[in-house]
Parts: C-alpha cells; structure tokens; sequence
C-alpha cells in the first residue's frame, strides 16, 4: 500500500507526458481505495470494544486533517511539483513512526491503544 503511494507520486512528480500523469492518478486512486478499506479493518482490529467510537473518530478526524492540510498546501503553492515531494517527505516521515509501532504484536498495540484511550 505504501509503495503504490511512494510510487505513484514518483510519477507524479516526473510526468511530463498525459500518460504518465494518467498512471500517476490511477495508481494513487488504487492506493486510495485499497487504504480506505484496510483502515475501516485495521480500526475495528485494534480498538477493543470499549473505545472503537473514539478510537474511529480520531482516525477519521486526521484523515480529514490531513486531506484539508494538504488542499491548503496545493492552493498557496504555485508550483505544483513541489506538492509531491511534500507528499514523498510525509510519507517517509509517517513509515518512521509507524515503522515501529507494526512490528510489535497486535495484542500489545491493543492494550496501548487501549491505555491510551481512556
């Protein structure tokens, strides 16, 4: 999921010719629906019983946080390819936190979340 997501704004970042600027936005959009459906999973996997209300809403709040940061960016920078390269740094940053976090068990990133939570 993240390699369609680094790759597709690859390119992105290099399209110079319509197809690959069509292979660049179909492969993010594969991205975009894979993610969507393994995130509506990975929430319910997670969260124990007691706190998937709040545990779903701050999930779909940085979602929607993270969608409107990033039309704000693409509206105040006029040069469209520096928003790839933001988008390859976000990612790259977000595969540093949460690098860690995938490779504990997921019983101990239940009870965290858990802990957390409350």
């Amino acid at each position: 999921m993240l390699t369609l997501s680094l790759s597709g704004l690859l390119v992105l970042t290099i399209a110079n010719t319509a197809l690959l600027l069509v292979v660049g936005v179909v492969v993010l959009a594969l991205n975009f629906g894979i993610s969507r459906t393994i995130t509506l999973a990975l929430v319910g996997d997670v969260a124990s019983g007691d706190n998937i209300e709040n545990f779903s809403a701050l999930v779909w709040a940085v979602q929607a946080g993270a969608t409107l940061l990033a039309l704000l960016l693409s509206a105040w920078l006029i040069n469209s390819s520096w928003i790839y390269i933001i988008g390859l740094v976000i990612s790259a940053i977000s595969i540093a936190i949460v690098l860690p976090l995938v490779r504990q068990p997921l019983a101990d990133i239940r009870k965290r979340i858990a802990q957390e939570t409350r």
